[in-house]
């Protein structure tokens, strides 16, 4: 089956930095190739931050959803929020996880089409030919809303023969289960199918005394079927099906930190909030219990058609849709003072089609059009039952409502001009128009009863809001990079990258409306110099960057307790550092790898430090891979990943919403028996149980609440290929 040699979508498979090694097992490094830039290109001289991750590695390390590529990738950060928020950072920058109609800084692609909601972060990642994590504004091939970065997820694609694998594990400590398999299922020697699957049973780690079980359990399944079809020697067709869904029961929430512990325990909170790992949420026949429930189908084609001398024209329509409903007991004691719900229905359309010159050529270019058309509806509701609020108390019930479409057109280009065989200017730009609506409900169906004139219910009133917002954005980027060797090369980029205006679904608990209604959008602006190259003998690899990032009117969102409601607010913010990725193959059988970022400025304008933003992260670790017999493999990797503290709310938002900072020491360890192409492993996870915050906000009863990371974990897998 001939390979399809062009298009970011669908280029040839691409060898993480860290694990390319490897893939290439006894023959040392082999090239390393990237399509950041719609086209393929070395690592070493392609002139721009990306750090990419196999799918080889992606499966040896158990990564199924974005937050747990920080390990891999320098300055990338990850938190959650109750009720299924995702917010993510690169290099100090990233939208709240607070306000669910916020399109994220840091775009998401699968297969090409983009994901704009933060809840599609959480969908399960499997069966990948690689993710590239692109840093910088990516504007102009990737579009708007990637004014920080990019990252792509590529979906592994059917092989010339019959092959697959089968893969079961189970987790030690907790009993958690997983098994996942694939088959390539060739038709003829121009079309073939891949059918993967993959289910996990994820079993709790915060013990609930109240509820008499370990919360969150995470029960999650993923099917796939993409078709690759080369109808003649030079159109492709490559259709993808796919669904998945997950449900958790329970939250990692507890109370981390209070100043009156008797109080929780008046509550029910027998530990006072002292203990880690030990939670007291409860539930009522009324509200229920906590979970979280999503349900996603995610389609797409891409037609290629490769004419003339080399042109291809890459036309790519994408599809994805998803429910979701959750429930969360806010006050996170076992007595019902608040209980949160929410759902959200989304459904997307896009188009892209995209002109590729050949590559070689002094003068090369690609030019494109995108259309991107969603709907959006999203219902919160709190119930109060004599939540203390000061003098009085809240009893009732609220609930908001938004609907939002979106409709957004946009037209790109990139030039390359290789002025000299080692110089060579890039100039890229994007103009777009995008056009939400929107309206917003609030109503107050009920005070259960209580009409207690102390009852601040009675005095929340319903109210309405409707606007419309119309953004022009014109992105652009200019990059000059001088190769001083085949295998280095020297780079400046310059880039201005917008992120859309959106709107406020979040109200306070007396307020009728949202204020803001409208949030302004994002304008972001970014210089860079770096470095980067293959060295003895193609036998390490290095990378340095340095940054410098301005952005006007970021869009930030945090929980007040005072206020019992979401605020929501636009500063300009400063980000500058530098960062470092390299690997260095010691002998055939050894492999060392690291990357560091160094932040030392992330923050708001009146010197307020960003959320999400550590000063200095980093990693290092070792991988042994050798033939112990003629029969027998032997693979190690052992890493260390460090994290200064970082803020998950705003430095004069109440409690203590401090990470803390720490080092995880993770191992895998795995014997291969060649003949029978047959792998059993022993995977540690945070093996000297460091303790630190997933996210934090005030609670509203006072104190700190947080999610703790998972402690030491000790995974037993086996992988059958064939």
């Amino acid at each position: 089956m001939r390979a399809v040699r062009i298009g970011g979508l669908l280029a040839a498979t691409i060898l993480s930095p860290i694990s390319a090694a490897y893939a290439q097992e006894d023959e040392g490094v082999g090239e390393i190739v990237v399509t950041a830039q719609s086209r393929v290109t070395k690592l070493e001289t392609t002139p721009l931050p990306v750090n990419v991750i196999s799918g080889d590695l992606l499966s040896e390390q158990g990564i199924r959803e974005v937050k747990q590529l920080t390990a891999s990738v320098p300055g990338l950060t990850f938190n959650e929020s109750p009720g299924g928020l995702a917010g993510i950072s690169v290099r100090g920058i990233g939208s709240s996880a607070s306000n669910q109609l916020l399109e994220q800084s840091v775009g998401l692609f699968v297969d090409g089409v983009y994901h704009p909601r933060s809840r599609q972060y959480r969908d399960a990642m499997f069966d990948l030919e690689r993710i590239e994590v692109i840093k910088g504004s990516q504007g102009v091939l990737f579009g708007k809303n990637t004014s920080v970065g990019a990252i792509s997820a590529i979906s592994r694609r059917p092989g010339d023969e019959f092959a697959g694998y089968l893969a079961a594990s189970r987790e030690l400590q907790f009993g958690s289960n997983a098994a996942e398999g694939a088959i390539d299922l060739p038709f003829s020697s121009s079309a073939g199918l891949r059918v993967s699957g993959f289910y996990n049973d994820d079993k709790g780690w915060v013990s609930n005394p109240y509820a008499g079980e370990d919360q969150p359990g995470n029960e999650r399944w993923l099917a796939r079927a993409l078709f690759n079809w080369d109808v003649t020697d030079t159109f492709n067709v490559a259709l993808k099906l796919q669904g998945s869904q997950s449900r958790v029961d329970g939250t990692a929430f507890e109370f981390v930190q209070h100043p009156s512990p008797a109080t929780l325990q008046g509550l029910g909170v027998l530990d006072g909030g002292a203990r880690d790992y030990v939670t007291y949420l409860g539930a009522t026949a009324l509200t229920g219990p906590a979970f979280e429930k999503q349900r996603s189908v995610d389609p797409s084609l891409a037609l290629t058609w490769e004419f003339g001398d080399g042109f291809a024209l890459v036309a790519t329509s994408g599809y994805s849709q998803y429910n979701f409903t959750a429930g969360f007991d806010t006050d996170l004691t076992p007595q019902p003072l608040i209980y949160s719900e929410f759902f959200e229905t989304f459904e997307q359309f896009s188009q892209e089609l995209r002109l590729i010159s050949p590559a070689g050529r002094t003068i090369e270019y690609i030019v494109g059009a995108t259309y991107i058309e969603h709907s959006d509806t999203f219902f919160t509701a709190n119930n109060y039952r004599n939540f203390p609020a000061g003098p009085a108390r809240l009893t009732g019930r609220t609930a908001n409502r938004f609907v939002q479409d979106d409709q957004s057109y946009s037209v790109f280009g990139q030039l390359n001009w290789h002025v000299t065989d080692a110089l060579t200017l890039q100039l890229g730009g994007r103009v777009g128009q995008e056009t939400k609506e929107g309206v917003f409900n609030k109503a107050v169906p009920t005070n259960f009863g209580d009409v207690a004139p102390g009852n601040l219910i009675n005095l929340a009133t319903p109210g309405t809001a409707s606007g419309k917002i119309e953004d022009d954005s014109a992105d652009f980027a200019l990059t000059a990079s001088y190769e001083l060797t085949p295998s280095s090369v020297l780079y400046v980029n310059l880039g201005r990258g917008t992120k859309a205006g959106a709107f406020n679904n979040t109200t306070l608990t007396l307020a009728p409306t949202p204020s803001p209604f409208i949030v302004a959008a994002e304008d972001a602006r970014t210089i860079e110099a770096g470095i980067k190259g293959r060295f003895l003998d193609g036998n390490a690899y290095a990378s340095l960057s340095v940054f410098h990032i301005e952005v006007d009117k970021f869009q930030d969102s945090y929980y007040d307790t005072t206020a019992r409601g979401f605020l929501v607010r636009s500063v300009d913010i400063e980000s500058q550092g530098v960062e470092f990725e390299g690997w260095l193959q010691a002998t055939s059988w050894l492999n060392f790898y690291g990357n560091a970022a160094w932040n030392p400025t992330a923050e708001l304008a009146n010197g307020e430090p960003m959320q999400r933003a550590p000063e200095f992260t980093g990693a290092i670790g070792a991988r042994i891979n050798s033939e112990i017999s003629d029969t027998l493999r032997f693979t190690a990797d052992v890493n260390v990943v460090h994290s200064d503290t970082y803020l998950h709310q705003p430095i004069q938002a109440a409690g203590n919403a401090w990470s803390g900072a720490y080092d995880l020491v993770n191992a895998r360890f795995a014997l291969k028996y060649l003949p029978g192409d047959i792998e059993l492993s022993l995977t540690g996870r945070n093996i000297t149980d460091e303790v630190y915050r997933t996210f934090a906000f005030g609670a509203p009863l006072g104190g700190t609440a947080a999610p703790l990371n998972q402690p030491s974990t000790w995974l037993l897998g086996v992988r059958k290929e064939f």
